[in-house]
Order: structure tokens, then sequence, then C-alpha cells
């Protein structure tokens, strides 16, 4: 129940009658938004300050009633949530990380060093190169021996060397379009977590 904080003179006596004829006991509180003294009655649970417009949580026990802001009860939630926003989004990261990892040694190709070599275009320009070249030689080793062996070395060499070719650009577009996407996610969970991690205000 909420009600404004201003009563009138009546109210602020130590002592209220409610609907049933019940006593019932008046407190004063300080406002937690402006300072303000309010009094509240014992089965007042919210109100709203009517000098600073504050929205109050009234806290009453046997000892003690004082009063706490609704609006810090709640920044301190999104605050909470937002923390824990932060821990799933860097779980998250840390899995995306794993797996890429994970699919770049099972498609790359591992040097005499122990480096990593992902499929890319230069692979397959150079397998290109290598098969024109190897085709090239070929036949000109066999013109020696027969003419008519030349332009079937030569279409089985470009054939060959077509197909290794395509091969090696498909690895490559599908290896690009896996990083495009790795990429995009994980952009979009480092910008999650930077943002779930600045401080409030700013």
């Amino acid at each position: 129940m909420e009600i404004s904080a201003r009563f009138s003179i009546a109210r602020r006596r130590p002592l209220a009658h409610d609907r049933a004829g019940l006593k019932t006991a008046v407190r004063k509180i300080c406002c937690q938004g402006c300072g303000a003294t309010l009094p509240v009655s014992e089965e007042l649970r919210y109100l709203t300050c009517n000098y600073c417009d504050a929205r109050l949580e009234i806290v009453q026990d046997s000892a003690t009633t004082y009063a706490r802001l609704l609006d810090e009860i709640a920044d301190r939630t999104r605050r909470i949530e937002s923390k824990l926003d932060a821990i799933h989004a860097k779980e998250r990261l840390q899995a995306l990380d794993e797996a890429w990892q994970n699919y770049l040694a099972s498609v790359s190709n591992k040097g005499s060093n122990g480096k990593l070599s992902p499929p890319s275009q230069d692979e397959a320009f150079g397998l290109l190169f290598i098969g024109i070249f190897v085709t090239v030689i070929a036949a000109f080793l066999l013109a020696s021996a027969s003419l008519w062996l030349i332009p079937p070395v030569i279409a089985l060499g470009l054939l060959g060397t077509r197909h290794f070719y395509r091969m090696s650009m498909l690895r490559f577009r599908a290896f690009d379009d896996a990083r495009s996407r790795y990429e995009t996610r994980r952009l979009a969970l480092t910008t999650r977590i930077a943002e779930a991690s600045r401080p409030a205000g700013k």
C-alpha cells in the first residue's frame, strides 16, 4: 500500500483509530531522499514522500522503524543482474574461444615448427601454380617420346589441377565463413561484457 507521506494534523497524534476501532501507533521516520520527518502507522508498508517524491519501503520491527529507498533497492538489483549477465557472457565467450581453437586445429595444416596454417587463398593459388607447372614439365618430357602423349597428359594435368584448386577454395570459403561467424559472436559477447561491467551512471 503506497500513500502520500503528508498527513493532516489530526493524524499526527501518537495513536490513531482504524476502521475497526483499534488503536494504531504512529511513528516518525526520516525520509532517505530529503531527510524530512514523516509520520507512519504500523500497518504502512510503502509510501511516497510529498517533499521529494522519493518512493520508500517502511521496515518495522519491535525495536525500530526505518525507511529504505526503493530506487536504491532497484539499482542494487540491476547491478546484481548486470554482474550475473557479465559472468554468463564470460562463460559463453570462453566456451566459444575453446570451440574455435578446436575447429582451427581440425582444419589447419601443422608445419614443422608446430605452427598451424589455416586454409587460405594463397594455398589454393599455390596448388594451381604447382599443378600447371607440373603439367607443363610432364608434357615437355613426353614430347621427345611421342607427340601423341602430350594432349592427354595436358588434359589430365589440367583436370587434376582444377580439382585440387576447387577443393582448396571450398575449404577456404568454409573456413572464412566460420571465422566471420566466430568474430561476430565474439564481438557481441565482448560488447555485452563491457556494457554489463560499466559502472552505473556512465
